[in-house]
């Protein structure tokens, strides 16, 4: 495995693509012996276990909450009971009907009208673009409208430079 995988590294998502369909969509990876191991999986009940049925068996220990936490305790690198209740609380709020139904209506419209129209002028001009960028410049906008209800306008005919952005 580890050999494909280094031959395959400027593929690397479309090799894994063909690797998780051919192997069940779940297999193990091993590096060099006494080194790393991994478990990729794409099967959305496997994801759902690790993540919230069986979450604690699951920590992410010392040297992951060293790397990643810059918030000091934040609900992402919190193991265990501190990580429930701040869990539950960001559920509740994530899943209210009200902020769902905002949520689609921001999408749909940002869709419409920033999106969907500079597809349609790439694929009749022939002008080539960055995907990326694209995609972060609407989760951003997205992310902002529906959250605290400012467009900061990233997905604009002009495309201002997103330097002041976490994206940029």
């Amino acid at each position: 495995m580890f050999p494909s995988l280094l031959t395959n590294l400027h593929n690397l998502h479309d090799y894994l693509a063909v690797v998780l369909a051919g192997s069940g969509f779940s297999f193990r990876a091993h590096g060099p012996p006494g080194t790393v191991r991994f478990f990729f999986t794409c099967d959305p009940e496997n994801v759902r276990h690790i993540f919230t049925t069986n979450c604690p068996n699951y920590p992410n220990g010392a040297e992951f909450a060293a790397i990643f936490d810059i918030m000091d305790g934040a609900l992402f690198t919190l193991d265990g009971e501190p990580w429930r209740r701040p869990r539950a609380k960001i559920q509740s709020v994530l899943s209210s009907p009200r902020l769902v139904a905002r949520m689609a209506a921001c999408c749909r419209d940002m869709l419409e009208k920033n999106l969907l129209p500079r597809f349609t002028d790439a694929a009749s001009t022939g002008i080539l673009f960055d995907m990326q960028e694209l995609m972060a410049r609407f989760m951003f906008d997205l992310t902002a409208t529906t959250l605290i209800g400012v467009d900061p306008g990233l997905m604009s005919a002009d495309m201002p430079h997103m330097s002041g952005c976490a994206f940029g």
